[in-house]
C-alpha cells in the first residue's frame, strides 16, 4: 500500500467519527509524518469528494454550539483555532443570522439556571460569578448586561 494510501485511509477513519476542518486533517496527517506532496494530494481528493468543506463545517459548528447555548464570540475563536478563514466564519455566522433575541435567550437559560445558586451571596458576588461564567461562554457584555438589569429590576419589583 502506497503512502498517499495509506494517507488517505487515514483520513476515512477521522472523517468516519465527525466532520473536520482542512487544517485539522493536515494536522493530523503531519503528526504522522506524511510528507507535504502527499499531504497536498489527499487534502484534494477529499475536497473532490467534498469530504472536506470548511464553509460547511463552520455552518455545522456554529448551528451545534448556538444550540448548546455558546455565544458568538466564543464560536469564533474556536473556529479560528481550527483554522477556519474569518471570512468564512462570518460568512456562516450571516447565513445563520443568529438574532441577539436568540442569542440573549440563550444566555438567559445560562443566567437563570445559575442565579438559583448564588442567590445566597452578596450582588457584587453574584454579578462577578456570573457575568464570568457567560463571558467564557462567548455572550458579549452589553447581553450579561442586560440580564442584570432585567434581574435587578425584578428584585425591585418583588420587594415593594
Amino acid at each position: 500500500m502506497s503512502e498517499y494510501d495509506r494517507a488517505l485511509n487515514y483520513c476515512y477513519l477521522l472523517l468516519k467519527y465527525r466532520n473536520r476542518a482542512e487544517k485539522e486533517i493536515i494536522d493530523k496527517l503531519k503528526q504522522k509524518n506524511y510528507c507535504e506532496t502527499t499531504i497536498n494530494l489527499v487534502i484534494n481528493k477529499l475536497k473532490s469528494l467534498n469530504f472536506i468543506n470548511d464553509e460547511k463545517y463552520a455552518t455545522e459548528y456554529i448551528k451545534y454550539n448556538l444550540e448548546k447555548g455558546k455565544g458568538i464570540i466564543y464560536i469564533k475563536n474556536q473556529l479560528i483555532k481550527k483554522g477556519i478563514k474569518k471570512e468564512i466564519i462570518a460568512d456562516s455566522i450571516d447565513k445563520l443570522k443568529p438574532t441577539a433575541d436568540s442569542e440573549y435567550e440563550s444566555a438567559k437559560l445560562l443566567f437563570n439556571k445559575k442565579i438559583k445558586q448564588y442567590e445566597n451571596l452578596p450582588v457584587n458576588k453574584i454579578y462577578n460569578r456570573i457575568s464570568g461564567y457567560l463571558a467564557r461562554r462567548g455572550f458579549s457584555l452589553e447581553t450579561i448586561n442586560k440580564l442584570f438589569i432585567e434581574w435587578n429590576n425584578d428584585l425591585k419589583e418583588k420587594l415593594v
